[in-house]
């Protein structure tokens, strides 16, 4: 139930936060985004592949890049933008980050950092990643005009 319940409001707040973004004609890619996190161990772009369970709304974690950190993790803003919404669900935050071509959401945190409406820089700290089930994992998906992105096209791996 919390996970439709997510999805819903993910729904809303993407297909909100998409008609307030300028559509421009150039499409091209910018300068690859820093990763979200600052530190990791292992990074995993998940895909219908991995799960069979697949909702009305299709799979939830397809194209949702999963960083497995270590427990004193946090956060940080892969580009300029604005924080659109933080959504609470259970125990753990989820984070809206857009500017005028993406959205991100950083999913699975414990503390949140910043507060909406505020306008943040590249690196600075959004939120404490959150231990679930013993895994440090921050979620993170990236979206351009209502449509959910691959991730390994937009973040600097290296």
């Amino acid at each position: 139930m919390k996970k439709h319940l997510f999805l819903i409001l993910v729904s809303l707040t993407i297909s909100t936060v998409s008609f307030s973004q300028k559509k421009t004609s150039d499409d091209s890619v910018p300068n690859k985004f820093i990763l979200p996190v600052n530190n990791y161990t292992k990074i995993k772009t998940c895909c219908i592949d991995d799960y069979n369970n697949i909702s009305l709304f299709g799979n939830p974690v397809e194209n949702e890049l999963q960083i497995t950190c270590d427990s004193s993790s946090f956060s940080i803003a892969s580009f300029d933008g604005e924080i659109h919404k933080i959504i609470k669900l259970g125990e753990t935050y989820s984070v809206f980050l857009i500017n005028q071509h993406f959205t991100l959401i950083y999913s699975n945190l414990k503390e949140v950092y910043v507060k909406e409406k505020e306008k943040i820089a590249k690196g600075i700290k959004i939120g404490k990643v959150a231990i679930v089930n013993n895994k440090t994992i921050l979620k993170i998906e990236i979206w351009r005009n209502g449509e959910k992105l691959n991730p390994e096209t937009y973040f600097d791996f290296n």
